[in-house]
């Protein structure tokens, strides 16, 4: 992720050529990142959303085109402060609260996956056109504007889940997943 530079030797160990990975599906999976510690995932997923953006940024830019892109955070709660503790995490969220932001007429569409939308700040909760919850608490159905749904999703099956859009003709639009066997 970053240039490392080896001890007595002229080699350099690149970062990875970020433009040819953007020319097809990737997956980043930060779980390995996480298991030796938040500030490890944090610069990671920093790191990587950072030098995506600014390519997406220069194209725009320069040519004045879209570059279709779409960032997955999952566990996004993990990337907001939550405490003082966490002031390594408050560029990463600045990061992300900029990609949402900026991104979109650029091209890049943001998810933001989590179970504690409670810990995510006001500004990425405005920024977000579409938002699908599932069974949660009233808390957090609160947080996000659809309190009126508590009851609902507290007595419905698993699977069942709300969304609310503006980007579709419908405001709110009522499904279930279906698991195949």
């Amino acid at each position: 992720m970053i240039d490392v530079k080896f001890k007595d030797s002229k080699s350099l160990l690149d970062e990875p050529k970020y433009e040819e990975i953007m020319n097809g599906k990737t997956v980043v999976d930060l779980r390995w990142a996480l298991e030796r510690g938040v500030s490890t995932a944090t610069m990671s997923a920093f790191i990587i959303a950072q030098r995506i953006f600014e390519i997406v940024d220069k194209r725009y830019k320069s040519e004045g085109e879209e570059t279709p892109y779409l960032m997955i955070f999952d566990e996004a709660h993990e990337y907001f402060p939550q405490s003082r503790k966490d002031d390594e995490k408050e560029g990463l969220e600045r990061l992300i609260n900029r990609i949402m932001r900026l991104g979109r007429v650029r091209g890049i569409g943001t998810i933001l996956a989590t179970h504690r939308p409670t810990d995510l700040n006001d500004l990425i909760l405005t920024l977000a056109n579409t938002k699908v919850v599932m069974r949660a608490d009233e808390d957090a159905l609160k947080k996000i504007g659809m309190e009126e749904f508590s009851s609902m999703l507290q007595a419905s099956p698993a699977g069942y889940s709300i969304m609310r859009t503006f980007s579709l003709k419908v405001h709110d639009l009522i499904f279930r997943t279906v698991k195949d066997s």
